[in-house]
C-alpha cells in the first residue's frame, strides 16, 4: 500500500505523538509499504516568516481579545499549511490518508482530490487536549476550548474509521459520533514501541563515562522524560527529590509551559545538587538517558478530566528494563500491573513515588523481576511491528469496502 500521513504539527519533535508517528512509519516501511508524512516542518522559512507577519498585524487583539487572537493564528497557519498539503498530495498516488488529529484529517479533506479514505487517529479526546498542554500559554477562555472542539468535531464528516491511541478514547470518541448521527467504525490500537531501538546497550565502562558527561558519576539515577505541561506532571516528580537521599539524582528531559514553575520548585527547596534540567532531548538522546537510569517515573496528573493515554514515555523505559513509577490513572494503570511491571501510586503525590523508589532500592530482588519483567510484556504486547501490522489491516478494511 502508499499511505499519506499527515500531521498539524512539526515532525519530528519532541513528545509521544512524534514518536507514534516515527514508528508506525517504520513498521510499515519496514514491511514493503511506502509512506510519506506532511507535517508543519514542510512549511519553507519564507511562508513562516510570512505568517508570523501576518500573526504581528492581529497582535493587539492579545490585549483585547485573547480568543479571537488566537484563533487568526491557528487560521493563519491552517492556510500555510493547506497549501503545503496540496503541493505535496499532488506529487504522488497513494491509496489512504491517515490523518494524526483531527485537524489534520479537515484539512487534508479539503486537498483531497482523489477522494481516497482518511483514516484517523485520535491521541487525546476532541477539543480537551489543548486544555491541559497550553493552558499556560494561552490565555483563552473555556468558550475557545468549545469553538476548538466543534472545529474538531468536523472531521467526522470526512473520515471512513476512527482510531484511538486507547480504549477510553475510542469509547468516548464513539460515543460522540453516535451521537452526532455519525456510523463510523471506532477502534483502538494501543501506543507501541520499536524494542530494538529502546534496549540497554551500553557496557558498563561506557555508562560511567556517560555519567560523568551528565555530572552523576556515583549516583543512583531517577529519569523524567517529559513535555513540561501541566498534565504531565513534572513538579511531582521533582517534588519527590526532597524526600529522597543525597545519592539520587533526577535528570528531567523536555521543556514547555510549566519550565518555570519547576525551575521556582528547584530553587525554593533547595534541590539544584538534587535535579538537572536538561531541555529538550531527541531519541537518540533519551537512549543514552536511559541507559544510565536506574528508574523512570511517570507523574501523570488528570487536568480538564484529560488523562494520560497509552504512554510511549513508559513502554520506551520499560522496553529498557527500567522499573517505571506511574501514576495510577488512565493508560498506564492498563499497561503497569502493580509489583509486577512497574508500580502505580496515586496522581499528585509526590511522597508516594519517593516511597516506591526507595522501597525499589531496598529490595534488589523485586527490582529485578519488575525490571525483567517490563521489557518482557512490551516485547510481547507493544512490539512496533505488531502495532503496525494491526494499522495497516484498519486502513485495508476501509480500502476493501
Amino acid at each position: 500500500m502508499k499511505i499519506q500521513f499527515v500531521t498539524t504539527g512539526n515532525f519530528p519533535h519532541v513528545g509521544g505523538k512524534s514518536s507514534h508517528i516515527e514508528t508506525v512509519l517504520r513498521g510499515m516501511r519496514e514491511q514493503g509499504h511506502e509512506c510519506r508524512i506532511v507535517s508543519y516542518s514542510d512549511i519553507s522559512e519564507g511562508r513562516k516568516n510570512v505568517a508570523t507577519l501576518k500573526k504581528l498585524a492581529y497582535s493587539p487583539l492579545r490585549f483585547i481579545n485573547f480568543d479571537i487572537y488566537a484563533r487568526k493564528s491557528e487560521r493563519i497557519m491552517y492556510q500555510e499549511f493547506k497549501a503545503v498539503l496540496k503541493a505535496k498530495l499532488s506529487e504522488w498516488k497513494f491509496d489512504a490518508i491517515l490523518a494524526e488529529d483531527p485537524m489534520a484529517a479537515v484539512i487534508a479533506s479539503k486537498v483531497n482530490k482523489n477522494k481516497v479514505p482518511i483514516v484517523m487517529v485520535m491521541h487525546s479526546y476532541f477539543g480537551r487536549s489543548m486544555g491541559a498542554i497550553k493552558k499556560a500559554r494561552f490565555a483563552v477562555s473555556a468558550d475557545y476550548f468549545k469553538r476548538q472542539k466543534e472545529e474538531h468535531l468536523e472531521s467526522l464528516k470526512v473520515i471512513a474509521k476512527l482510531i484511538g491511541v486507547d480504549n477510553r478514547i475510542k469509547e468516548e470518541c464513539a460515543q460522540i459520533a453516535r451521537e452526532r448521527g455519525f456510523e463510523i467504525p471506532v477502534v483502538s490500537i494501543e501506543n507501541f514501541v520499536d524494542t530494538e531501538k529502546y534496549k540497554p546497550t551500553f557496557s558498563e565502562e561506557e555508562k560511567e563515562q556517560l555519567k560523568k558527561e551528565y555530572g552523576v558519576e556515583g549516583r543512583k539515577v531517577i529519569t523524567c522524560i517529559r513535555r513540561l505541561c501541566d498534565k504531565n506532571g513534572v513538579i511531582f516528580a521533582v517534588d519527590a527529590m526532597k524526600n529522597l537521599p543525597d545519592d539520587f539524582v533526577l535528570l528531567v528531559g523536555g521543556d514547555g509551559d510549566c519550565r518555570s514553575e519547576i525551575e521556582k520548585s528547584i530553587a525554593d527547596n533547595h534541590l539544584e545538587q538534587k535535579v538537572r534540567m536538561l531541555g529538550s532531548v531527541n531519541s537518540e538522546e533519551v537512549i543514552r538517558i536511559y541507559n544510565i537510569s536506574n528508574y523512570v517515573v511517570v507523574p501523570s496528573i488528570t487536568v480538564n478530566g484529560l488523562q494520560e493515554a497509552t504512554s510511549i514515555s513508559a513502554l520506551e523505559a520499560m522496553s529498557f528494563k527500567l522499573p517505571v513509577i506511574a501514576s495510577s490513572i488512565g493508560g498506564l494503570k492498563q499497561m503497569i500491573e502493580d509489583g509486577k511491571n512497574g508500580i502505580l501510586v496515586e496522581e499528585r503525590d509526590s511522597k508516594a513515588i519517593a516511597d516506591a523508589i526507595n522501597k525499589l532500592d531496598n529490595s534488589p530482588e523485586m527490582y529485578k523481576t519488575i525490571a525483567e519483567k517490563s521489557r518482557a510484556d512490551v516485547i510481547e504486547y507493544y512490539s512496533y511491528l505488531a502495532g503496525a501490522n494491526r494499522y495497516i489491516s484498519e486502513i485495508k478494511s476501509v480500502l476493501e469496502k
